[in-house]
């Protein structure tokens, strides 16, 4: 198992240093930056009873950049970042409390494909996931925790591809890490410093989609089924036990329309389900309005 799991870290590493920044030639890469940053503000007089003045704020940026190397190979980078904080004034004191976070997201992909026109193309990919700031226990603040590390090997096919729309699958055998420095479990219940690998199957599902000549729609879905886990053995006995083998589900969803030429709405919504985190699913919903740009190459 620890092997397994150096190789893949090992993977990783080599596809980032493969990154296409490193390459003297960089022309032919397909690049899209799309930021969006919304502001929401509200002001009382000291007069008005029962409500309080404050502001929130949301900013995104949603990165894609690819290019077919040569015949053979065809390489894609995503890099989804997302923050937002609100703040809001004591009714009576007037003082400003501390920022509570709307929004926190950091998932960047690297998937690397072989192209013979086969009935699917191998492929290998590399992800990370985390946030920028982490204040799941109040007194604490981490950043870029807890970290999320993944490597697959498998195959892909392509459903569909159009001028502005795709949907792409993915099947392959994934191996994970997990960093965590603040996680409370049924194994040590204060906050400690968790590492955990596992191991298992894994399907990715890429779609996007214009609906019209203002509205675009953008949705990925990863299913994974852990097999094996470094922090089994010490569950035993553990009434969550058996969390782990449950089917992960990480589904987001983005609705942005254009208003005008730099005023745009987006409207995000995230589905997650992992029973090691909560035994429900878990929602989050992040709606939008302010300035937009779009960058292309």
């Amino acid at each position: 198992m620890a092997h397994f799991m150096k190789l893949s870290l090992g993977s990783l590493a080599i596809l980032a240093l493969l990154n296409p920044l490193t390459y003297a030639e960089t022309t032919g890469w397909q690049t899209q930056i799309e930021s969006n940053l919304g502001i929401t503000q509200s002001q009382y007089s000291d007069n008005w009873l029962g409500a309080a003045s404050g502001f929130a704020w949301v900013s995104s940026m949603n990165a894609q950049t690819q290019k077919q190397m040569n015949p053979s190979l065809h390489w894609k980078h995503t890099l989804k970042l997302a923050f937002g904080q609100t703040h809001t004034q004591d009714q009576v004191t007037k003082n400003w409390f501390i920022p509570v976070k709307s929004n926190d997201q950091i998932d960047y992909e690297t998937v690397l494909k072989l192209t013979r026109g086969w009935w699917v193309d191998p492929v290998i990919s590399g992800r990370i996931e985390t946030q920028f700031l982490d204040k799941s226990i109040p007194t604490e603040t981490r950043n870029f925790n807890p970290l999320k590390i993944s490597e697959t090997v498998g195959m892909a096919r392509t459903l569909y591809k159009g001028e502005k729309s795709g949907w792409d699958v993915r099947l392959g055998i994934v191996a994970r890490q997990l960093f965590n420095d603040l996680a409370v479990n049924a194994v040590n219940p204060l906050p400690h410093r968790l590492t955990i690998y596992d191991g298992g199957v894994q399907l990715d599902s890429d779609f996007k989609a214009p609906l019209n000549d203002r509205l675009s729609f953008a949705s990925k879905l990863t299913l994974n089924q852990a097999l094996l886990n470094s922090q089994s053995d010490d569950l035993t006995g553990q009434t969550n036990k058996n969390y782990w083998q449950a089917l992960d589900v990480y589904w987001d969803n983005t609705l942005t329309g254009k208003l005008a030429s730099y005023l745009s709405m987006q409207l995000n919504a995230q589905f997650l389900y992992d029973k090691e985190v909560a035994l429900g699913g878990r929602f989050k919903e992040t709606l939008s309005l302010g300035l937009t740009y779009v960058f292309q190459s």
